[in-house]
């Protein structure tokens, strides 16, 4: 280890010493060449990903590959009890609607499924689930459908649905929005094969009037895209 990665190692340790949201006792800072990882263990996933934040704010760091292992200073809650808090936390947040949410929890380890109007309510939901006692991991498949409309959300679910179990498309970067049956897709793919693909799956999908697809391909000159 040099100097300068002795420096960064010290300063991630201040700033995690010195921040009040993280418990440092069990965290271990390495640092070579800039690149650092965190290992050790944690009481919540908040902290992991906090910790984490804070690593990447630190002058000089590169990367940050975190290893933290989340140990709940409280008895390991069944996973029946995580999905019954996990509801109840979402439910005390006017701003996200927990009733379009199916919760499922596995070891520790949460998935989500269901719609939100928005990419900000994806991330909150994320956030707010991570301060339950007892998750480890979240695995976030909440599919954002910006719209009120109760067809057009069954249309763009129904589309969402098509580009996931499609092998040559994916629904996490694409954003489907429906306007009484108008679509629109924005959101990024990695060739233009997979736009085509994702134009032509909202083609056949009931309910659809018109397509407007904004999709950009990865690494693709915005003049030279299709």
């Amino acid at each position: 280890m040099t100097g300068a990665d002795e420096d960064i190692k010290r300063d991630i340790m201040d700033a995690l010493l010195w921040d009040s949201r993280v418990e440092a006792s069990g965290i271990i800072v390495e640092a070579i060449g800039g690149k650092i990882r965190l290992s050790g263990f944690v009481p919540y996933l908040t902290t992991r990903l906090i910790a984490e934040e804070i690593a990447n704010s630190v002058p000089g760091v590169l990367s940050v590959i975190n290893e933290l292992d989340v140990r709940s200073p409280e008895p390991a809650a069944a996973d029946k009890e995580i999905q019954t808090y996990i509801k109840k936390v979402l439910s005390r947040h006017s701003s996200i609607d927990a009733t379009r949410f199916d919760v499922m929890a596995k070891e520790g380890i949460v998935s989500i499924k269901g719609t939100v109007p928005s990419y900000w309510d994806k991330i909150k939901a994320e956030e707010f689930i991570s301060s339950v006692t007892g998750v480890r991991e979240i695995i976030n498949e909440l599919a954002v459908v910006p719209t009120t409309d109760y067809a057009d959300e069954l249309i763009a679910k129904r589309i969402i649905d098509n580009l996931e179990h499609n092998i040559y498309t994916s629904a996490e970067t694409v954003t489907v929005k429906v306007d009484k049956g108008h679509v629109t897709l924005s959101g990024s793919l990695p060739s233009p094969g997979q736009k085509i693909s994702a134009y032509n799956i909202v083609r056949y999908v009931k309910g659809v009037k018109s397509i407007q697809n904004l999709i950009t391909v990865d690494n693709v000159p915005p003049d030279n895209q299709i």
